[in-house]
């Protein structure tokens, strides 16, 4: 084969034979290419058979566009061996390609009839339009090169149990284009198809070749529903160049052969279906998986079984596809929420997996949608989306721990950016500086803020409402301790002090002191508990909100995703109800069609065998007539003849008896005289001189002249002999004309009888012709009316179809207007989670803001304590009368609350404060 360059393509096989074995396989360079095609594309299969060296190559490569590509052979061998395919589809429509088939040439001398069958076979199962070349017009040989698709039905079945029937070959096979190349015959008006219908009628004869050509007439007819014919004159004049086509200019060839050629590629691309297999779409992977399983189950020398394989085929298709789309699902989850990228917001997350999950089931559905049905389309969702749930889940946990690890290190390094006001403090200071106070809070406040800016994640305020709680409790057992440590050395100084200052003290007074601190301690611990236990209530009651919100978010996500699955399951529910029914409409439209021509055609054969019946009787009667006017004619001729035969027979007769009589009168005379004249002899033999011999003279003078009277008389009986041979004469014509009549009647009898009998047979065997065309004839149209039954009873039952299509209509019209309010119900649901969601994803915000308050607040009473901390030396100041700064560390405090319970304890312990 001839290679072009790799941007245009080039042929390759695509099932080889093996010389030795007669196995078929396909190629590792088809499978590779047909299994890289894209799955959503539709495939439609052109196949070009024929006889070898007629040209079926140059059809391929015009259908390619090009004059070079198969291989086009100048010598008497095939130079296509087994089955060739075009590497490169041709782009038909967006989603619609075209596969080109080569096969090699049938009635090859390398090849046996076996071989051809089965690369005819395949190259029917496989293809969606058959291309069949030949050379010259339609003849009763070109007919016996298809006799082996007569014998389709030994080497194909469609299914295992039940008996096939011509219209599930139909359901099956391709459309059947017959090209007639080098064609010069005279068609006197007639398309070249209603040339092939013609030529495809049933002739007459019961001879064995007759009987065969007819079997392969009606199996082309019942194997092949769409038939088309195109006719083709020879390309150029010159023989020298035929053979080299290929390597001539498209404009080197006759224009009339060109414009046949682009209106036969014309009508080709025009017409073009995708392959169709039992309802299902086919793209390249399937046809190559098919292509194996026919080749698998002839090499293994079982027939064929056409849904057996599809049915393999579709199973082996989805899982292809589902994995495929599972490997892309996770391809896309692991480039979009990837763990670099990781974390993310639950608003993020959830936006991103929703969108993966919808293309990706959408893209499953689409493509399902083709080779499935609804049903099976759902099955296969469900078990696709128990697939990816656990990458889903998986990607949760990932994006949680992610969340938390994230979140508490930027809280732990955030916190780590606030110093406690009480670690560095001096053991001899016993006042806090109210610029290093304010300072600590505004750490705090600035604190909150980055972290609502930098911990965004799925689990943000969950951290912060954990850490938050935790803080509390360490810091102020932090505080406590160092608080503890401040006032034991401050009680310690300070006694050391009154020691030096006062030595005259009492144990006493320094007993009464450290009771009144003592006191005082217990009094901000008490505070402290309550603030606590405040802040642990609130966020207890926020973190029971959230889980709350949490619930109800997933139940309205799942809500929203089964919305989302049933409202793409009703859209593909509509489009397949609108493709069932616009092809049932077609089906049936067809049908109607195809039946009222069967009707056209049934009565205008009847009418014209009517006609036939008539004028072949109306002859018959004429020719019977006349032959029954000519026998009666002969017959009277016969009558005369013989009764004019009786009549001269008897005068003769008469005659005849009358001249005997008198014949027989003389004869004794003449005896009587003789015996009379011999007796005188003897007498006068010794007496001549004798006296009485004188007298005997005497006597014979007289007797002389007696003798001359009796000469007279025998003269007159001479007349009377003449007379007599004249009647001898007459009789002898007489018997001579019975004779001659009688042979004459004889041979006009057995001329007669000969022609009657040659008359007779003819018309016997007419007339068994013409009871046998008539019995033909009379079976054609018991036929014609068990088909006219038929095709009543399938009017009946299409009628009860389009009934029940019509009924189902409106069932499905019903259905979908229930639907469709059923949508409306669900559209109006949809709305209202929506915006249930947004008033969550409201109140959401509206928690963290409060949770964000909380957590302010809380850092307020965090400092509102450390302030109440450090008011306990101005307390203990005032409880040893020394001077204080009550008022003014009041007047910091920002939580009017905790200010007033302060003040109320102040006022409760009698401590003044204004």
């Amino acid at each position: 084969m001839v290679e072009s360059s790799d941007d245009i393509g080039r042929a390759i096989p695509f099932i080889s034979i093996d010389q030795k074995s007669g196995h078929f396989e396909v190629t590792s360079d088809a499978m590779e290419i047909l299994d890289s095609l894209p799955r959503n594309m539709k495939v439609s299969v052109v196949a070009i058979a024929g006889p070898y060296r007629s040209g079926k190559s140059f059809l391929a490569n015009r259908l390619l566009n090009q004059s070079k590509g198969f291989e086009i052979g100048s010598t008497t061998q095939a130079c296509t061996k087994g089955i060739w395919i075009w590497n490169k589809p041709v782009q038909v429509s967006e989603n619609h390609i075209m596969l080109l088939l080569d096969t090699e040439g049938l009635a090859s001398t390398e090849r046996s009839t076996n071989i051809d069958i089965k690369i005819f076979t395949l190259s029917l199962l496989l293809s969606s339009l058959f291309i069949y070349n030949q050379m010259g017009p339609i003849t009763e040989n070109s007919l016996e090169d298809l006799s082996l698709i007569s014998n389709l039905t030994n080497h194909i079945h469609f299914q295992k149990t039940q008996k096939e029937t011509g219209s599930d070959y139909r359901t099956f096979f391709p459309s059947f284009y017959w090209v007639l190349r080098d064609f010069y015959h005279d068609l006197e008006g007639q398309s070249p198809k209603k040339y092939l219908e013609d030529c495809l009628q049933p002739t007459s004869g019961l001879s064995s070749e007759k009987l065969k050509k007819n079997m392969i007439r009606e199996a082309i007819t019942k194997y092949f529903k769409e038939r088309e014919c195109f006719t083709m004159i020879r390309p150029v004049s010159d023989e020298s160049k035929l053979a080299h086509v290929d390597s001539l200019k498209w404009e080197e060839l006759k224009n009339d052969f060109r414009k046949e050629v682009t209106s036969f590629v014309k009508d080709v691309k025009k017409k073009l279906r995708p392959k169709v297999v039992n309802g299902k779409f086919l793209n390249a992977s399937m046809v190559l998986s098919l292509a194996l399983e026919y080749t698998e189950a002839i090499n293994s020398k079982e027939t064929p079984t056409v849904l057996t394989a599809i049915d393999r085929v579709v199973q082996a298709e989805t899982a292809k596809i589902t994995d495929d789309m599972y490997d892309h699902f996770c391809n896309q989850i692991n480039e979009s929420l990837s763990e670099e990228n990781m974390p993310f917001t639950k608003v993020t997350f959830k936006k991103i997996l929703r969108k993966l999950v919808r293309s990706t089931r959408y893209q499953v559905q689409k493509q399902l949608g083709q080779i499935l049905n609804l049903e099976e389309i759902l099955k296969e969702t469900a078990n696709f989306d128990e697939r990816i749930n656990e990458i889903v889940k998986a990607k949760l946990k990932q994006n949680y721990s992610a969340s938390y690890h994230y979140a508490t290190g930027l809280l732990t390094k955030l916190y780590q950016t606030v110093d406690n006001p009480f670690k560095n403090l001096p053991t001899n200071n016993n006042n806090l500086d109210s610029i290093f106070i304010h300072e600590y809070i505004r750490k705090w406040i600035a604190l909150g803020k980055e972290y609502k800016e930098l911990g965004k994640c799925t689990n943000q305020w969950e951290c912060l409402v954990e850490s938050l709680v935790k803080l509390p409790e360490g810091r102020s057992l932090f505080i406590q301790r160092e608080l503890i440590d401040f006032d034991q050395n401050y009680v310690s100084t300070s006694t050391i002090g009154d020691e030096v200052d006062d030595l005259q003290s009492s144990s006493g007074q320094n007993s009464i002191q450290l009771h009144q601190n003592h006191h005082a301690l217990t009094i901000f611990q008490t505070v402290i508990d309550q603030i606590n236990d405040m802040m642990n209530d609130q966020l207890n009651k926020l973190r029971i909100n959230q889980n709350e919100s949490q619930a109800n978010e997933k139940k309205l996500s799942q809500k929203k995703k089964q919305n989302d699955q049933l409202i793409d399951l009703q859209r593909v529910q509509n489009d397949d109800i609108t493709n069932m029914k616009h092809e049932l409409e077609m089906k049936i439209e067809n049908l109607k069609r195809e039946i009222q021509s069967r009707l056209q055609e049934l009565d205008s054969l009847k009418q014209v065998k009517d006609m036939e019946s008539k004028n072949v009787k109306r002859i018959q009667d004429r020719q019977i007539k006349e032959k029954d006017d000519e026998i009666k004619q002969l017959e009277s001729q016969k009558i005369q003849a013989d009764q004019t035969f009786q009549a001269s027979l008897g005068k003769v007769q008469d005659l005849d008896s009358e001249k005997r009589k008198e014949i027989s009168l003389v004869q004794n005379e003449i005896k009587k005289l003789e015996e009379d004249v011999e007796e005188l002899k003897n007498k006068m033999k010794n007496k001549e001189n004798n006296p009485f011999y004188i007298q005997v003279n005497q006597f014979f003078g007289e007797v002389k002249e007696y003798i001359e009277e009796f000469k007279k008389i025998v003269v007159s009986q001479d007349d009377s002999k003449k007379h007599k041979m004249r009647l001898f004469q007459l009789q002898k014509q007489l018997n001579d004309i019975e004779y001659q009549s009688n042979q004459n009647e004889l041979k006009q009898k057995k001329k007669q009888d000969e022609d009657l009998r040659a008359k007779k047979d003819k018309l016997e065997q007419d007339l068994e012709l013409r009871i046998i065309e008539s019995d033909q004839e009379r079976q054609k149209i018991y036929q014609l009316q068990d088909k006219k039954q038929i095709y009543e009873q399938q009017i009946e039952i299409v009628s009860s179809n389009i009934n029940d299509a019509q009924e189902a209509q409106k069932v499905l019209t019903n259905k979908f207007g229930q639907a469709f309010r059923s949508q409306q119900l669900k559209q109006k649901k949809l709305d209202e989670v929506q915006n249930d969601i947004q008033s969550f994803g409201e109140q959401q915000l509206r928690i963290e803001e409060q949770i964000y308050k909380i957590s302010i607040e809380n850092k307020q009473k965090q400092e509102d304590k450390e302030i109440i901390l450090m008011l306990l030396p101005q307390v203990l100041k005032y409880l040893k009368g020394k001077q204080n700064n009550i008022k003014g560390f009041l007047n910091q405090m920002e939580n009017e609350l905790v200010k007033s319970k302060v003040q109320k304890m102040f006022l409760t312990y009698k401590i003044p404060f204004k």
